[in-house]
């Protein structure tokens, strides 16, 4: 054989396995990169739906507490542990007491929506949908004697309750919270049960993204689903419903993630997670197709890459031999730095080089380049989200509000005026009730206006002789879904920068309408007052359009960049006025047609 062919095939030879060992190595580490990236992408996902589910487990633990501290619970028992029970009279009127206190309770809170009362182990009371419905209790006699027997709140498994009303055909599944009822000096006098809904945990467990294929499952200490969005996986052991043998389950559960991968099916990926003390975890599942489509895309462009580099030794032997060892080499170096050393994602491959190497290398930096762009993307939008979440419970709570009302109920109080004191801390309750949500960043409007009414009513307190107001709302509007604190600081930028500095009464008009040919909302806040200055308001136009912040404009700022996060172009708003005659902030959204048939935004 010639000289020339054998250097020809020798180098083809050394070529080709070159390229398939960088391949290889390259597809393995880029694989590992990829799947690395989604499997913490998933558990950061998983780890904000476990202090979801926490955060209500500690509200319905803390409205036990409040419940069974409260001094109408505890009299109403005692009362009732005292009066002559064979009265029919008595009777009667006991339960009229126990609806009453029942309904006060149960209705300030939008979770809990049933509670029982127990004197030792006998039901003396129970309240649900259905009040005329009270003969039958769910709570076991041990649960009842453990709640008798020491202080914390104990949670029961999950219970399949009765059906209060004929018409409803599917069963009802929930948790009972049981605590017992005692003060100081008379020690334990009974046991209350607050009823918190399954469903409440399986709405937490509705997968963000409906498209994707994921399974979340609220699992006991049991192995036993307690909570799911398939009612039909309920009691079923979690191992069973995840396809997963014992032994992979268990190692779910130690090592809190298990990546499943069979020759032709997408990638499995199963979560777990510990809720609490209570024993619960949080056993997830979803189909890694994205991870499969980019690691075919990956090996098809490896592959055809090593294809070229072959076809190129074969035809320039001579030439390329000693070029293509230099860049391939420098290639896979940078490969490894950002894979195993730096993790650095700005390394690029160094310009230069033509043919198919320049062709590999441009490939590589053009997808590194996709690949900082959409890390820089992802990482813009979780920042300005969190950003503005601190933002938002900031305006949530408003210390100096809060002190000023406070002060205010106790002025009431000291003047001999109970009702309005009263009425004053209905509405104080009603806004934080309502602000707060439970975390919801979603309300209707109904929700929204009633919590800016609750605000009004309670600043009215302080300018009641400097401004009046209307609310105009559409009936079809109510329930409109909107991101929480719409218009209410819209309202609190008029109090803070509109009322009229000569002492005249400044009147506020809101309106929430529906334009249903061109499927919009429009809500818009007006008053009669300072008005903005023409610098001013075009500072405030500019701000809009830029993002940046000015002085004391952070609120309308902060509004307007909630609403075009979620909106896009759909959503703008306009600030019209004229100093010393009138101010009006206008905000335009889209309707569309939420789950179930309701509407929201």
């Amino acid at each position: 054989m010639k000289l020339r062919n054998t250097i020809l095939i020798t180098i083809i030879m050394i070529t080709a396995i070159i390229v398939l060992i960088l391949g290889y190595v390259s597809s393995r580490q880029f694989e590992e990169l990829l799947t690395e990236r989604m499997v913490d992408d998933y558990q950061e996902t998983v780890n904000t739906m476990r202090k979801n589910v926490e955060t209500l487990i500690t509200y319905t633990q803390d409205f036990t507490k409040y419940m069974s501290l409260d001094e109408d619970v505890l009299e109403t028992i005692i009362e009732y542990q005292n009066m002559d029970k064979s009265s029919i009279l008595n009777r009667m009127a006991m339960k009229q007491k126990w609806d009453m206190l029942s309904q006060r309770l149960i209705f300030s809170t939008s979770m809990i929506y049933s509670l029982e009362i127990y004197s030792g182990e006998t039901m003396v009371y129970s309240y649900y949908d259905d009040p005329t419905v009270n003969d039958t209790k769910n709570v076991p006699d041990e649960i009842l004697r453990m709640a008798n027997a020491q202080s914390p709140p104990i949670w029961t498994d999950l219970l399949t309750l009765r059906q209060y009303r004929s018409y409803v055909k599917k069963p009802d599944y929930g948790f009972a919270v049981v605590k017992s009822v005692s003060n100081e000096s008379m020690g334990k006098v009974g046991v209350i049960a607050v009823y918190v809904r399954e469903s409440s945990f399986a709405d937490i467990l509705k997968p963000i993204n409906e498209e994707q294929k994921n399974t979340f499952y609220l699992v006991n200490g049991d192995n036993n689903i307690v909570s799911a969005v398939n009612k039909k996986d309920l009691y079923k052991r979690a191992d069973v419903s995840l396809g997963l043998t014992t032994e992979e389950y268990e190692k779910c559960m130690q090592d809190g993630v298990l990546l499943k991968e069979e020759k032709g099916q997408e990638p499995l990926l199963y979560v777990s997670r510990m809720i609490g003390e209570n024993g619960l975890k949080l056993v997830c599942e979803t189909t890694m197709e994205e991870l499969g489509r980019q690691q075919r895309s990956l090996k098809l462009f490896i592959g055809i890459v090593m294809l070229l580099s072959v076809i190129l030794a074969a035809v320039s032997a001579w030439f390329v031999s000693g070029r293509v060892t230099k860049p391939l080499g420098e290639l896979m170096g940078i490969m490894e730095r950002i894979t195993t050393e730096d993790k650095n994602s700005h390394l690029r491959f160094p310009d230069g080089n033509t043919g198919e190497i320049g062709i590999l290398g441009n490939r590589f930096n053009e997808l590194m380049d996709e690949l900082d762009a959409s890390m820089q993307q992802i990482y813009q939008e979780q920042r300005q989200r969190r950003h503005n979440e601190v933002r938002l419970l900031q305006a949530q709570i408003v210390p100096h509000f809060l002190y000023n009302t406070m002060g205010i109920i106790s002025s009431f109080i000291k003047l001999g005026m109970p009702e309005k004191a009263l009425t004053t801390i209905q509405n104080l309750v009603s806004f934080y009730r309502l602000s707060l949500s439970s975390g919801k960043e979603i309300i209707s409007i109904k929700e929204e206006v009633e919590l800016t009414r609750n605000y009004i009513e309670l600043q009215q307190l302080r300018y009641i002789e400097y401004m009046e107001y209307t609310i105009e709302c559409d009936k079809d509007t109510e329930e409109v879904w909107i991101p929480k604190l719409t218009i209410q600081p819209l309202v609190e930028n008029v109090l803070h920068h509109g009322l009229k500095p000569n002492g005249e009464k400044c009147r506020i008009h809101i309106s929430v309408i529906a334009d249903n040919p061109n499927e919009m909302l429009k809500i818009s806040v007006y008053d009669n007052g300072a008005g903005i200055k023409a610098e001013r308001l075009e500072q405030l136009r500019q701000s809009l359009e830029t993002g940046k912040s000015i002085t004391k404009s952070f609120g309308i700022l902060n509004i307007h960049q909630r609403l075009k996060l979620i909106y896009g172009d759909e959503y703008h708003m306009e600030i019209d006025s004229r100093e010393g005659e009138y101010t009006r902030f206008s905000l335009h959204l889209p309707l569309k047609d939420g789950e179930e048939g309701e509407k929201h935004v």
